[in-house]
């Protein structure tokens, strides 16, 4: 166990994904026996240790390992034959990786790279000091009595869904998890100070996908001042900027007052690209 680093996953500010992820975790264990308290106590640290990890509802290979160890009382040596057995009946039939301690936190080192990406949209206050609580916040969709959902279908795409038991301002929430979980790595956490010493792997994010990032949000429904701050950074009309002054050197030569309409127009035709479909042509190439 790596309650060391309980401090760190604590900063995340993701108390309810934290809880969530306990709960799940707890739920699991428990479900194996019945939900008995008794029972429950009697799982000992080995068997965690030995199955974590393991996949035996998905896997193949897993389930014989999983099968094996777990009927031959390696594991689970407290049980009964018969209790054995129970449980490998309703584990074969979980769909996903065994929980425990060990996967929460490799799991939280994850979350908390995508939870940096969120913070970038919101500030957090005494009362929403959570990233859920902070964004529930400023959730402020310009139709709350609409009962349509959009759905993200792919990084250019989008769909409506008519759902009215849907909870809007937790759906536009998961799907910017999503987006986070997906360009992490291109989105690097703001530097907390302007003194800090160059580091490998400390790069400067990448303003598309941070841009992006803010324009879905705004999709969606939320609105903030770091929303808008970040919509008004247009990749695109930088590029045009730079395109302009890199073709006609500011020593030489003056645009005057067209250049921002000149950017504009440059912007116009980046519009005119379309969409790859990588689904499609991945389908076409099998």
């Amino acid at each position: 166990m790596q309650f060391g680093s309980l401090p760190d996953v604590l900063a995340t500010n993701c108390d309810e994904e934290i809880v969530h992820s306990l709960a799940h975790l707890r739920e699991y264990w428990s479900s194996l026996v019945r939900n008995n308290r008794e029972k429950l106590l009697k799982i000992d640290v080995y068997t965690i240790e030995t199955l974590q990890l393991l996949a035996p509802g998905i896997s193949t290979r897993d389930r014989t390992t999983a099968k094996g160890i777990v009927l031959s009382g390696a594991v689970f040596s407290n049980f009964t034959q018969s209790e054995r057995s129970s449980i490998w009946k309703k584990m074969k039939k979980k769909d996903q990786v065994i929980p425990s301690l060990y996967t929460f936190f490799r799991n939280m080192r994850y979350l908390k790279s995508c939870a940096d990406c969120i913070k970038r949209l919101v500030v957090f206050s005494q009362y929403r000091s959570t990233v859920k609580s902070a964004m529930g916040g400023i959730f402020k969709p310009a139709d709350p009595a609409s009962r349509e959902c959009l759905i993200q279908t792919s990084e250019t795409g989008f769909r409506r869904y008519l759902d009215p038991q849907a909870d809007h301002a937790d759906l536009g929430y998961r799907q910017l998890w999503l987006y986070a979980m997906r360009h992490y790595p291109n989105l690097a956490k703001e530097p907390e100070s302007d003194d800090l010493v160059a580091k490998p792997g400390c790069e400067k994010a990448d303003e598309t996908a941070l841009y992006n990032m803010a324009v879905l949000a705004q999709k969606l429904g939320f609105d903030s001042p770091q929303i808008r701050e970040l919509t008004s950074q247009s990749p695109d009309h930088q590029i045009a900027r730079a395109a302009l002054l890199k073709a006609r050197k500011p020593d030489q030569y003056r645009y005057g007052d067209i250049f921002e309409s000149l950017a504009g127009t440059i912007v116009g035709c980046f519009s005119l690209a379309t969409p790859i479909d990588h689904h499609a042509s991945r389908e076409q190439v099998d």
